[in-house]
């Protein structure tokens, strides 16, 4: 006799498999890997514009953006992946968070103050929430 989630069943009948939520083949982290990496670039560049364009005066900006890139990187990891969680994807959107982070640093240079270091961590942080 096997535990299930239904009951106690005989090891034919119980026919145990992984959550196809957290199966994930080759192929899914072969597209979640380009997607995430094309999304962590394009808005790594954008951020990067943004902050040149909002200059000192809107402290804020960078923030949102940190926000707005980790949502967007965090999604369309997910969407390509047809929602599938765990932690691979996490590897791959922390990845991609991180190259983000370089191509803003890359356009605009290093952090200026306090609020572009928190939208680093919002990037992380929000797009390892969508997947995890």
């Amino acid at each position: 006799m096997t535990p299930t989630p239904v009951g106690m069943r005989c090891k034919d009948c119980a026919d145990i498999r992984k959550s196809p939520v957290f199966d994930i083949s080759l192929y899914h982290y072969l597209k979640a890997t380009i997607a995430s990496v094309c999304i962590g670039i394009l808005s790594g560049l954008f951020r990067g514009l943004l902050s040149i364009i909002a200059g000192p005066g809107l402290f804020f900006v960078p923030f949102l953006a940190g926000l707005g890139a980790g949502y967007a990187i965090g999604e369309g990891t997910s969407v390509v992946t047809n929602r599938k969680r765990g932690t691979g994807l996490v590897i791959i959107c922390v990845i991609s968070s991180a190259l983000a982070i370089t191509m803003k640093m890359f356009v605009d240079g290093l952090p200026h103050n306090i609020y572009d270091l928190l939208g680093m961590g919002a990037c992380i942080f929000i797009s390892i929430t969508r997947v995890r």
